[in-house]
């Protein structure tokens, strides 16, 4: 089982603001797991969300509008 990310951790990674983040988790950009009132972020989607919003790629994908 991953350790898993905590929106705090997304914060201080990314330097945006706590919203922000939970923002990302609304519109399902960010898929977390909600326990409670905590969320907590497989690592593995976090990599994945990082490679969506890369601004380099050489696929010609233009990722999500």
């Amino acid at each position: 089982m991953p350790d898993y990310l905590r929106v705090q951790d997304i914060v201080e990674r990314m330097h945006v603001s706590e919203e922000t983040v939970r923002i990302w988790i609304r519109q399902k950009k960010l898929p977390a797991i909600r326990i409670g009132r905590d969320y907590f972020i497989d690592p593995a989607d976090f990599e994945e969300f990082l490679k969506r919003h890369r601004t380099d790629r050489k696929d010609g994908d233009k990722g999500p509008a």
